[in-house]
């Protein structure tokens, strides 16, 4: 079974981007697959140091929020139209 992460970073709760990413969550659960939801904004993620323990043991040497899931990083875009 697959599974979908969703990582949400609106600012926003129950706002048009959490609208949208549950009416996607709910397409995706109905077609069978799995998924978890995550908003970021609200996690403690703290910046890489350059440390290089990842580079020698394959797992990030900061103990913060990430260790909780299975992603590496991710960034926000802004979209100025």
């Amino acid at each position: 079974m697959a599974q979908v992460l969703i990582l949400m970073s609106s600012p926003r709760k129950n706002g048009n981007t959490d609208r949208l990413a549950n009416a996607f969550i709910k397409g995706v659960e109905e077609n069978g697959y799995t998924t978890e939801k995550v908003c970021v904004n609200y996690q403690n993620i703290k910046p890489c140091l350059g440390c290089n323990v990842c580079q020698k043991t394959k797992q990030c040497g900061q103990k913060d929020d990430r260790s909780k899931h299975n992603y590496l990083c991710f960034t926000c875009v802004f979209l100025h139209i």
